[in-house]
């Protein structure tokens, strides 16, 4: 497939002498497809990032986008889902891990609770380490793929 372009402003005479300027032809080849999928969400950033080998957006699956975008939206910070989101605990007391994997689990609700399930999940592991930092895995089965899948954050 090839995109014409016009090297010299746009329409039919050159730049500054009419309004549109002239239009010459220019092969351009065009941009090669990305894989099917969604762009590709860095859980630390959570920025989009570039396939070094393509130059286009990364991909990664529609149903891990979706776990990640579940678990990494605060609640009530997406105004168009109301509900929807993380509301995890503040503060790390003795009953921590049990209060982070029930927020996950609320948070992943909608994708384990719906009519036809999208997910199946295996397991929640939270990681508290001495400086207050938290790695929190969320193990779970696509039940579309049948492929199982995990999300750090």
């Amino acid at each position: 497939m090839t995109i014409t372009t016009a090297t010299r402003g746009f329409g039919a005479a050159a730049c500054g002498s009419f309004a549109f300027g002239y239009g010459a032809p220019a092969q351009v080849s065009a941009t090669p497809t990305a894989e099917a999928g969604c762009r590709f969400i860095n859980p630390r950033t959570r920025d989009f990032e570039v396939d070094p080998s393509t130059g286009q957006l990364a991909q990664m699956p529609h149903t891990r986008q979706r776990v990640l975008m579940a678990v990494t939206t605060a609640q009530r910070k997406a105004t168009a889902i109301p509900g929807f989101g993380l509301r995890g605990p503040t503060k790390i007391t003795q009953t921590f891990v049990a209060q982070t994997q029930f927020a996950y689990r609320s948070a992943l609700a909608h994708l384990t609770r719906e009519e036809s399930p999208v997910i199946s999940i295996d397991g929640i592991k939270v990681e508290v380490y001495d400086v207050g930092k938290v790695l929190v895995t969320v193990s779970y089965t696509d039940l579309a793929t049948g492929e199982t899948d995990q999300v750090r954050v």
